[in-house]
């Protein structure tokens, strides 16, 4: 009895042992695959189509680079649905946290821009800026411990170099 026993634990073992060198270099794959150009080019394409896809309006991304605790980005673009230019960014450096995604909060470790472009504008006979139309008007929230949105929480922001334009034509 005490051999099947420890027939059994070695077996476990083994399979255990197994597992965990499978699941170790699919990890380096992953981590290899993630590092090369081509494969960050793709990354790159996809980033830029989820965000036009998400807002309608135009974007790009230049680069994606994956470091083991940040993701930079290059030459971020995000455009008004005008096509002007609403963002631009040379240099995005980002840490995301990834696991507060599932309980649908977005939380940011910390955030680095550098020689970023901001245009904010409103027309005349436009209620709305040009960021209302692709991130939604800020609403009141009459239950504020219910939102069918993202929570946002960015604890640390470093800019750099922000070219910053407002330009309200209805109040002038």
């Amino acid at each position: 009895m005490t051999d099947k026993k420890s027939s059994r634990a070695k077996r476990l073992i083994k399979i255990s042992l197994i597992l965990f060198i499978i699941g170790l270099i699919l990890f380096n794959v992953t981590f290899y695959l993630v590092r090369r150009p081509d494969v960050q080019t793709y990354l790159t394409q996809k980033a830029a189509g989820l965000i036009t896809s998400a807002t309608g309006a135009p974007a790009s991304v230049g680069s994606v680079d994956f470091q083991l605790r940040k993701i930079l980005l290059k030459d971020v673009f995000i455009g008004d649905l005008s096509n002007d230019t609403l963002l631009f960014v040379h240099d995005l450096r980002v840490r995301p946290s990834l696991r507060s995604i599932f309980r649908r909060k977005i939380d940011i470790k910390s955030l680095q821009l550098e020689s970023a472009k901001l245009f904010i504008h409103r027309e005349e006979d436009n209620p709305d800026f040009n960021y209302e139309a692709i991130f939604g008007k800020s609403q009141p929230n009459e239950n504020s411990s219910e939102s069918a949105g993202y929570h946002f929480r960015l604890p640390l922001a470093d800019i750099s170099n922000l070219d910053f334009h407002f330009l309200d034509e209805k109040n002038n």
